[in-house]
């Protein structure tokens, strides 16, 4: 581990709970903009951790199915955000780990 990861480990478990509690896409509010962290799974087009990742904004958009007849479990529900590098259309799960750009 470096020593910048050392120091940023020190400052962040001597910080509160809350500051370390991670936001979902289920929590963000429309016209928030974010990048949504990597999942394991099908990540296509996210490049992790080390590569760039897209901002996108979270709109109104609610999705119930991941292709027609193929609903999505009622316990993880679904919404769309706009990718804003190219307007592209993205489904997110409300579960799923966020970063708010302000």
């Amino acid at each position: 581990m470096t020593n910048a990861g050392v120091e940023i480990r020190k400052e962040w478990l001597e910080a509160s709970d809350s500051c370390l509690e991670p936001l979902t896409f289920g929590e963000l509010e429309l016209g928030q903009k974010f990048i949504g962290f990597p999942t394991p799974g099908d990540n296509h087009g996210h490049g992790g951790f080390r590569k760039a990742a897209y901002i996108f904004t979270k709109t109104a958009m609610r999705i119930t199915e991941a292709a027609p007849g193929l609903p999505f479990h009622p316990d993880n529900p679904h919404g769309r955000a706009i990718r804003k590098f190219d307007g592209a259309i993205s489904e997110f799960p409300d579960s799923m780990f966020v970063l708010l750009v302000e």
